[in-house]
This record gives C-alpha cells, sequence and structure tokens, in this order.
C-alpha cells in the first residue's frame, strides 16, 4: 500500500469513527437515516426465500443489516457484517441487541480485503461505498471474483461504488478511483452472464472531514445490481483470474 492510500484510508478512518462516535443509528438528517432504496429493493427480489445467506461487506454500524436482520429474523436468516473499524463493529452489535437481532447478525472485524468465503455460500451480498476502499487494483479484483464464486445460483449481488471521486481541491480521495466507463466496464467483464437488474449512474456530492476541516466530496456513484445464473457452474471466476493475470 503507498503512502498516498495509507494517507486516504487513515482520513476515512477518522472521518467514521467521528461521524460514529457523534450520531446514532437511523438519526434523522444523517446519512444513516434510512437504508439505500436500491438495496432495499435488491432484497426485496429474494427475502421470501427461507434460510437466506446474506453478506454485508463494509457494513458500517449497520445502515443495511440491521433493516435486513429485523426481516428476516423470523425465517431462518442469517447475516454476516464485514467491518475494518472496531469502533463500527462494536457499535454494530449494541445495534443488534438494541433491535433484538442479536441472532441474525454476526459482526466480523475485518479488511474486506483479506474476507474470505466458501463457493455458493450466499445468497445476496452488498457492497456500499466499500469496493473503493480496497487497498490496490489487484484487491479490488480479488474481492468481486470472491463475491462471484461465494453468490448461491440465483443469488444477487448489489455494489454502489464511487467513480471520479475528487475532493474542492481536485485531489484523489479513494484508494480505488477509475473513470465511470472504465468500472462499469470492470463489473460487467466480472459479471458476464450474470442477468443485470439495475445499473445506472448519477452524481454524487456529500460532506466530510479531512485534516479537521469540514468539505465536499464529489463523486459519480454507480449502482449495480445482478443475478446469478440458476446454472451456474462455478467456473467463471477461475477463468477470469486467468484472463487478469
Amino acid at each position: 500500500m503507498d503512502k498516498e492510500t495509507k494517507q486516504i484510508r487513515q482520513e476515512e478512518k477518522e472521518y467514521h469513527q467521528q461521524f460514529y462516535e457523534k450520531h446514532e443509528l437511523f438519526e434523522e438528517g444523517t446519512w444513516l437515516e434510512e437504508p439505500i432504496p436500491a438495496v432495499m429493493d435488491a432484497f426485496q427480489l429474494i427475502r421470501q426465500k427461507p434460510n437466506l445467506r446474506i453478506l454485508d461487506l463494509g457494513s458500517g454500524v449497520g445502515r443495511h443489516s440491521i433493516p435486513i436482520a429485523k426481516d428476516i429474523d423470523n425465517r431462518g436468516g442469517k447475516i454476516i457484517c464485514v467491518d475494518l473499524l472496531e469502533e463500527a463493529v462494536e457499535k454494530l452489535n449494541h445495534y443488534a441487541k438494541e433491535y433484538d437481532v442479536q441472532q441474525v447478525v454476526e459482526a466480523v472485524q475485518s479488511d474486506i480485503g483479506d474476507y474470505r468465503m466458501k463457493e455458493n455460500q450466499f445468497d445476496f451480498i452488498i457492497a456500499v461505498s466499500s469496493l473503493e476502499h480496497t487497498s490496490s487494483e489487484t484487491a479490488f479484483r480479488e474481492v468481486l471474483t470472491r463475491m462471484e464464486r461465494g453468490t448461491k445460483p440465483g443469488g444477487i449481488n448489489c455494489i454502489i461504488i464511487n467513480a471520479e471521486a475528487s475532493d474542492q481541491q481536485e485531489e484523489k480521495t479513494m484508494e480505488i478511483d477509475k473513470p465511470t466507463e472504465e468500472l462499469l466496464s470492470e463489473l460487467d467483464f466480472h459479471y458476464k452472464g450474470w442477468e443485470k437488474i439495475n445499473r445506472f449512474v448519477e452524481p454524487l456530492a456529500f460532506q466530510t472531514v479531512r485534516d479537521g476541516e469540514s468539505m465536499w466530496l464529489y463523486a459519480r456513484a454507480i449502482t449495480y445490481v445482478v443475478r446469478k445464473n440458476e446454472q451456474s457452474n462455478g467456473f467463471q471466476s477461475e477463468m477470469k483470474i486467468d484472463q487478469n493475470t
């Protein structure tokens, strides 16, 4: 990990630590106020299946995991929530108890680039504003490949990722920062053969804190929702690894 990437990661860590300390889950007027509709819409496509196995990569304090956990609690579901920050995992466990879903939620403190999953393990994988914070291009591709292989036939991946991110001084603000079309092409390549449910781009502007100062960040947010073919044989990912080497 180069110096610039380390600095970006440290700034993101500090921002989220401070934010989670100051604000509660579902607090009105914050980005934690409610889950993103596109994520919940994707979940609706699969929610009736019993014994759902769900993975939330970069879960934070449970913006999406807690509402989903409440929904699947009476149908034998389980959601694994992975986040790099100790503070996020601690808060997530707290909210799981507060909302009485601790039996459904499993919180794991880990870099998403290090998290391993079994083949055909999950029905639904969420990655919201997390893939752009992998440590390198290689790690980014490896996580995508694991997501592919870790999804059951008929399962869904829901990705929201920022492209072309910059601050007011037009400096790089994400570890993985690509032109929008390049990033879309890479996602299309990794998910070749999957059904595309949702694929759109919209401008995004949000406030953050860097070096103790509030500033605006600008990006193009890609929403990418795909469903794995029911007849998938599991070999697609191995072929893609070869093509990227």
